[in-house]
């Protein structure tokens, strides 16, 4: 894993406060996902994690490269299993929304909860 995903990971984590899950990423391969034939090439990648919570395990896996806003929307599944992915991506953007504005992490604690 790079310095780079290891910095958000841990990034994300502690402000999610996950930083009791053994979080790791691994690259897959394109030729590992199968895609419908209607889904266009540019939209044919994928990223999802795999949770073991009796462990508080999370892995990460991708076909293609990883960063922040990816890797916050992958803890928002461990943080919130039971939302929808409708739900984690409003979330998402909800923390996103305020990192921009610069009140994000520490007075959007709110949204993490």
């Amino acid at each position: 894993m790079d310095d780079n995903k290891t910095n958000w990971i841990n990034f994300w984590q502690y402000w999610l406060d996950l930083s009791d899950w053994y979080i790791i990423n691994k690259p897959i391969l394109k030729e590992q996902v199968c895609y419908d034939e209607t889904i266009p090439d540019s939209d044919r990648y994928f990223i999802g994690i795999e949770i073991t919570k009796k462990h508080k395990i999370g892995v990460i896996y991708h076909d293609r490269e990883l960063d922040g806003i990816s890797i916050l929307h992958e803890l928002l599944h461990v943080k919130f299993p039971n939302f929808s992915e409708d739900e984690i991506n409003k979330r998402c953007d909800e923390i996103l929304v305020g990192s921009r504005r610069g009140t994000c992490p520490s007075l959007c604690k709110h949204l993490y909860s």
